[in-house]
């Protein structure tokens, strides 16, 4: 069975969105999908708006299709969808249509992939800047807190498009030694071995030493005992039994704050993917998806693939 049986692609019908597809067609191509929805939350209930977003999904479903036969990638089913918000001809105080919010947005989104069993959903975190779209850095992080799936967000602008299919050959792994976060290991792997990648690196954030470091970050974090005897024999353990699985891996270990240091560790080091449980020991914060992947989907270019673990509760919609 694929990893994701099935995904969502969330579209607003800007270039920036749509840099999410050449990583979709990465996965479709290493672990094909039983299905995808194209989903597009239309920016007002005009006739108008929800025709001109049907015609667009159309359109991607069908570019999406003929590339993939091109190129003799399985296609896997493909449904197009379009959420109205509000009753139609609404309109606003001033008597122009109700434009809706990044928060309604992001949980009509989270609202279809909930009713349509979705497993991921595979969108950008940044989106055009004008009035007629999605705001997706907010979208997505409210999408990624509340959410009951995995998400996989895709850093891009209007001026840094991703075009082509990349290759993911050197994938991050942040582990805090707590079975939450060891719950990634199995996934990432699988993705190393079906891309081939060069390098599987495992990474732990230890505390900031004392000072003045100390003493701003260790009041929000969750530093307690590591829980597995001494890190450096856990992590050369873990990545020990990846490489005996024919996946190149090394440990690495970083001092700090998590956020932080993943996000460099992951510049310096030329990864392609951080694929990070998105919530875990070290994500004790008043946001729900841990201060952790806060601090890691603000500020790095790398794409982060964010695995909700089993067990871990999300926020209800209102």
């Amino acid at each position: 069975m694929a990893m994701f049986p099935k995904i969502l692609l969330a579209l607003d019908g800007s270039m920036t969105a749509e840099a999410a597809i050449p990583y979709l067609t990465s996965l479709v191509r290493t672990d094909p999908p039983e299905e995808i929805v194209l989903l597009n939350v239309a920016d007002s209930n005009t006739e108008m708006e929800v025709q001109a977003a049907k015609a667009y999904l159309q359109t991607v479903a069908n570019d999406l299709e003929a590339i993939w036969r091109k190129d003799e990638i399985p296609v896997p089913l493909l449904y197009t969808t379009v959420l109205t918000i509000g009753e139609p001809g609404e309109t606003d105080s001033q008597g122009r249509p109700r434009r809706i919010s990044r928060r309604e947005i992001a949980d009509a989104i989270i609202r279809a992939a909930r009713d349509s069993r979705v497993d991921l959903i595979c969108m950008t975190t940044n989106g055009w800047m004008g009035s007629d779209k999605w705001l997706l850095g907010l979208v997505a992080e409210n999408v990624l807190q509340k959410t009951e799936c995995s998400v996989f967000l895709v850093h891009s602008d209007d001026y840094h498009p991703v075009t082509a299919p990349p290759r993911i050959d050197r994938i991050l792994v942040p582990l805090d030694g707590s079975e939450l976060a060891e719950q990634v290991l199995p996934i990432a792997e699988k993705i190393a071995r079906q891309e081939r990648s060069e390098l599987m690196r495992l990474v732990y954030v230890l505390p900031p030493s004392e000072g003045a470091a100390s003493r701003t970050v260790r009041p929000v974090l969750d530093f307690r005992p590591f829980p597995r005897g001494d890190v450096r024999h856990y992590l050369s353990s873990k990545a020990e039994n990846i490489e005996a699985r024919g996946v190149p891996a090394e440990a690495g270990i970083r001092q700090g704050d998590p956020g932080r240091e993943i996000k460099a560790d992951a510049v310096e080091n030329g990864m392609s993917l951080i694929v990070l449980a998105s919530n875990g020991r070290t994500g004790f914060s008043v946001k729900p998806y841990g201060k952790v992947a806060d601090e890691v989907i603000h500020g790095t270019p790398v794409p982060v693939l964010f695995i909700r673990p089993k067990n871990v509760p999300v926020m209800a919609l209102p």
